[in-house]
């Protein structure tokens, strides 16, 4: 005959730890029952430690040829029940020893199926822990919709692809977007990119800045306000192949110290304390 815990349906059965007592052919020294000594949030640990105290009169196990079978605590304040099986596996429903508050444990050595044909709705009250030690998959063949009334942290510790067949939508109801990347940023679009933005852009660059365009024009359109490039350290330099063309309805002035060109629409007039002209 095989049993799942000997030493639990030994001490149901009102043996002793140190007695020796015999079970299905085998022999053996009933220990002590293990009791959980997890502090702080018991109901949240990852394996806990089985509640059951089966000790007489209080207590009673059942167990199958099998393997499989059941455990019942009678103990005031304590009442709990165990079924097993011989596959392996557990289920244990009861109280906790320390403070009475009820909880279930359910443990599954092999997969676990759920078919639901009219919807799930879970509330847990308290914190809601989960731990996946292979991969997990969430699929919707509907739309999902997820409310946090409190921060989102979201850590990953390798490469992250999000892929839409449709148009995604970010909206910030009130608040800051905070971005903090370590490595590159790298983005690649088949399509054009419209920004639609009603205050300030301001870009801090520690290093270059460059803009490469494969074909197509640069266009810089300002409905009203100023234009200004400085270069406090370094040089300007406009290079091109072509043409350059700068036009003004009014008034065009190269400066250099106290040395002026104007050019206005009734002409040209340069000031310098002296004008050379050389051929080159």
């Amino acid at each position: 005959m095989a049993f799942q815990d000997p030493n639990a349906a030994a001490l149901a059965a009102g043996a002793k730890p140190g007695q020796s007592v015999t079970i299905g052919g085998s022999t053996f020294t009933v220990t002590a029952p293990k009791v959980s000594t997890t502090s702080g949030d018991p109901n949240n640990k990852r394996y806990p430690d089985s509640q059951i105290k089966p000790e007489y009169p209080y207590a009673k196990a059942t167990v199958h040829p099998d393997g499989s079978g059941r455990y019942d605590d009678h103990t005031p304040g304590h009442e709990t029940f165990r079924e097993f099986f011989s596959g392996g596996g557990h289920r244990e429903v009861g109280n906790s020893p320390d403070g009475g508050i009820g909880r279930e444990v359910i443990a599954t050595l092999g997969k676990v199926f759920h078919n639901l044909a009219d919807g799930l709705s879970q509330t847990v009250a308290g914190h809601n822990d989960k731990t996946t030690g292979g991969n997990h998959r969430d699929q919707v063949e509907g739309d999902k919709h997820e409310e946090k009334g409190g921060n989102h942290y979201h850590m990953v510790g390798g490469h992250e692809v999000k892929s839409s067949n449709e148009t995604q939508v970010h909206h910030t109801a009130g608040g800051d977007k905070h971005q903090i990347t370590s490595g590159d940023i790298i983005a690649d679009h088949d399509g054009s990119i419209h920004n639609n933005i009603k205050k300030d852009i301001i870009n801090h660059i520690g290093a270059n800045y460059g803009f490469i365009s494969a074909g197509g024009d640069y266009s810089l359109h300002l409905n009203s306000g100023n234009f200004n490039i400085e270069a406090p350290s370094g040089k300007y330099n406009l290079n091109t192949l072509s043409d350059i063309t700068i036009t003004s309805t009014t008034n065009i002035t190269l400066k250099v110290g106290s040395s002026t060109i104007e050019i206005k629409p009734d002409g040209i007039t340069i000031t310098a304390s002296a004008v050379s002209f050389k051929k080159a």
